[in-house]
């Protein structure tokens, strides 16, 4: 408000004298009205229903005045509902500042799965996820929150990330095996490129197509001869396709559609090729 007040000062120097009164009365009135209208919401706040307080929540998030924080921070603990308190994180977390981080993190241990999400999203708005954040979640019995947290752990340089996701690899849900790959490629250490190839073989075919992918990314080529193998099972034919190119640089006229035959064809033309760069074996 005080921004605005300044803005409509600068502007009412630059009126004719006989219209700056009229600005500064409406600078006030604007201000006026707004701070009733906070105080209003404020009170909403400490309303007997807890629906009139959400709803009271929610429209002071759509002030995004940092004077709201302060009023929010007591929503993240108990007694409070787990409504409230994932209202109050989602609003905190759009608001983005570090003042409530240390209540947000105290929530992602809720025993309530939602209020759980809730935190972890507001702590990645706020730019305050810590690695232990991520380690914490991967452990999830909560299946979301564990993919989501999987994928999250490919994105942090993290020693302790790598044996999580490694073991995502042979994890039952096959989506769960299929964010481990993500978040293996993510990573960007190449050797991790070994244990990633295994999935190559995996019974689901959007497995496949990830562990291709974090190969591709992680440029790890001594996976080249298991690609060409995944190549000719044909399972996610098109996607592991991409990578061996991105790997190779040259399709040697594989076609996921074409005949039998023809597809054999090309993938002994590509270990002939193989055999002649010795050097991408390392």
């Amino acid at each position: 408000m005080r921004l605005i007040a300044a803005l409509v000062l600068a502007l009412a120097v630059c009126l004719p004298a006989v219209e700056v009164d009229q600005v500064l009365a409406a600078a006030r009135a604007a201000s006026n009205t707004y701070q009733i209208r906070f105080r209003v919401l404020s009170n909403g706040l400490e309303a007997a229903d807890e629906a009139t307080r959400i709803q009271a929540m929610r429209s002071l998030g759509e002030l995004r005045d940092p004077n709201v924080v302060p009023l929010l921070m007591p929503f993240c603990t108990a007694p409070h509902s787990a409504a409230e308190m994932i209202m109050a994180a989602t609003i905190l977390g759009r608001l983005g500042y570090q003042t409530p981080v240390p209540l947000i993190r105290g929530m992602a241990s809720h025993e309530d799965a939602e209020v759980r999400k809730a935190a972890l999203s507001a702590l990645k708005q706020i730019d305050a996820l810590a690695a232990g954040d991520w380690m914490q979640r991967a452990k999830e019995d909560e299946e979301s929150l564990r993919l989501y947290a999987l994928a999250g752990l490919g994105h942090l340089k993290h020693a302790e990330a790598v044996e999580v996701l490694v073991l995502g690899l042979t994890h039952e849900n096959h989506l769960v095996r299929q964010a481990a790959c993500i978040g293996l490629g993510l990573l960007g250490d190449r050797a991790n490129g070994e244990r990633v190839k295994i999935s190559l073989t995996d019974a689901n075919p959007m497995v496949r197509r990830y562990a291709a992918e974090a190969l591709a990314r992680l440029n790890y080529t001594p996976a080249i001869p298991d690609l060409m193998m995944a190549l000719e099972a044909n399972v996610a034919g098109p996607y592991i396709l991409r990578a061996f190119v991105a790997l190779t640089g040259d399709s040697f006229g594989f076609d996921p559609t074409a005949p039998l035959l023809m597809r054999q064809e090309a993938i002994e033309r590509a270990f002939s090729w193989w055999s002649l760069h010795p050097e991408l074996k390392q």
